[in-house]
């Protein structure tokens, strides 16, 4: 296992904060989130897609 440093968990973290923000954001706007931010998020971008709002 390597040993990863603090600078690049907290880089990471906030990584994955600001994918869970923009997705967010664009689900409040009625809007298609970016493939990149749901793949960071571990959501597959297809199976988004098929996603039907109520």
């Amino acid at each position: 296992m390597t040993k990863r440093s603090a600078i690049s968990v907290m880089s990471d973290l906030f990584s994955v904060f600001g994918s869970a923000v923009a997705v967010s954001r664009a689900v409040d706007g009625r809007k298609t989130p970016s493939e990149h931010h749901l793949r960071n998020l571990g959501i597959n971008p297809e199976s988004f897609k098929n996603i039907r709002p109520f």
